[in-house]
C-alpha cells in the first residue's frame, strides 16, 4: 500500500534515508557526509510539514518498506527556456531487505499518478554516475537521460603548491 507519509513515519524515514545516504557517501565521499540520526530526523521533520515537498511511503507486511520524496517544480518561461512544470523526485529509498519486490516501481508509479492528477506532464529526477543500479532501475521504469553534467577535479591549492 502506498500512502502519504506522516510524522508517525519519522523513524522509518530516517532509517531508510540513512541507507540511501550511506550509498552516496561510499560512492562520492568528497561530496557527501554521514549525517547523524538526529540531523536526519530534524531534516525530515521539516520536509513533512513544508507545502512544496511531498513524501509517500510504501507499506509491506505492516511496516514502512520504502519512501519517495518529491516536489512540484513550476518555472516560468525565461530568456532561454520555456515554462516548465514537473514533479521532481529528490529521493527514493527501499529497505535493502525487501528490494526487487516492486516497491520502488510502485512508488515511482504513485508519483506519476500524482503528476497526471495535477496536469503535470513530466516527472524528472537525477542520479549519480556511480549509482548504476539506480540508473538501471529508472531506465526500467521508462525514464531516459535528458541532461548530462560533467566536472573536472583539480588539485587542491595546498597540493598544487606544497604544504
Amino acid at each position: 500500500m502506498i500512502r502519504e507519509a506522516g510524522t508517525s513515519d519519522l523513524d522509518a524515514l530516517v532509517d531508510l534515508n540513512l541507507h540511501v545516504q550511506r550509498l552516496h557517501v561510499e560512492g562520492e565521499h568528497e561530496q557527501f557526509v554521514e549525517p547523524s540520526r538526529e540531523t536526519v530526523a530534524a531534516w525530515w521533520s521539516e520536509r513533512l510539514v513544508e507545502d512544496e515537498w511531498r513524501s509517500l511511503v510504501a507499506e509491506s507486511d505492516g511496516r514502512c518498506a520504502g519512501y519517495v520524496l518529491f516536489e512540484l517544480i513550476d518555472r516560468p518561461a525565461g530568456t532561454f527556456t520555456a515554462a516548465r512544470r514537473a514533479l521532481y523526485i529528490h529521493q527514493i529509498g527501499v529497505d535493502p531487505g525487501v528490494r526487487r519486490r516492486g516497491i520502488g516501481r510502485a512508488l515511482v508509479q504513485a508519483v506519476e499518478r500524482e503528476a497526471t492528477a495535477m496536469g503535470v506532464q513530466q516527472v524528472a529526477l537525477d542520479t549519480w554516475s556511480f549509482n548504476t543500479t539506480a540508473q538501471a532501475f529508472f531506465t526500467g521504469c521508462g525514464y531516459e537521460i535528458y541532461n548530462v553534467r560533467m566536472r573536472r577535479r583539480l588539485p587542491s591549492p595546498r597540493s598544487a603548491h606544497g604544504p
